[in-house]
């Protein structure tokens, strides 16, 4: 065989060993790396304390506001076929 053939099959195996290596590693490797992460959440959420109130008055009003707003919103009826 030529020198030059002697060399590029030989470069071919170099290549196929390492991208068959680091595909093996990544396949392989959760089998025995195994990590567990301790730690809590950076925002968490607010419970019964960290909650506010609206003031009655507040919601009374926006509660008589929604009716009004509801009957005053035009009705669209949309022309487009579902």
């Amino acid at each position: 065989m030529n020198k030059y053939v002697l060399v590029m099959i030989g470069l071919a195996v170099v290549v196929l060993v390492v991208v068959g290596g680091a595909i093996a590693w990544y396949l392989v490797s959760p089998l025995f790396i195994d990590r567990t992460v301790d730690e809590s959440f950076p925002l968490e959420a607010p419970g019964q304390e960290g909650t506010t109130q609206v003031p009655e008055e507040e919601h009374q009003t926006v509660e008589s506001q929604v009716p009004e707003r509801a009957e005053s919103t035009p009705d669209k009826i949309l022309d487009e076929e579902m």
